[in-house]
């Protein structure tokens, strides 16, 4: 059995529960028909909501490098940033600091001086 929640142009709402075709035979009396219609029997089936778990964010772009070995040799914030932009993720350093030092105090990364510049490693 299906369902529909119709709302007019004037406000006026009727719910409807019946078939597919008893659900028309209400639209065709109302004069409501196809893509002006809120409420259809095709629209009743709830949609699926997307999720936010697949959203990018830098700290989990940094543990994809940390988990692909990146890391493994130390690297300098424009390395890091250089490789980020070669998969596609364009960031500027001043957003690359912070949580490259998360990841510092979390003991994911360490943080030392080479050459007078600091470099990042696993």
């Amino acid at each position: 059995m299906a369902k529909a929640r119709i709302v007019t142009a004037d406000g006026t709402e009727v719910n409807v529960d019946g078939t597919p075709s008893e659900i028309a035979a209400v639209l065709k009396e109302l004069k409501i028909g196809g893509a002006s219609a809120r409420g259809t029997a095709a629209a009743t089936t709830p949609k699926p909501r997307k999720t936010k778990g697949a959203r990018v964010t830098v700290p989990s772009l940094l543990d994809d490098l940390i988990h692909d070995k990146f890391f493994a040799k130390p690297k300098g914030m424009g390395e890091v940033r250089d490789r980020l932009a070669d998969l596609g993720h364009h960031y500027p350093l001043t957003s690359l600091s912070g949580p490259l030092q998360s990841h510092i105090r979390a003991k994911r990364l360490r943080r030392f001086k080479k050459d007078g510049k600091y470099v990042y490693a696993q």
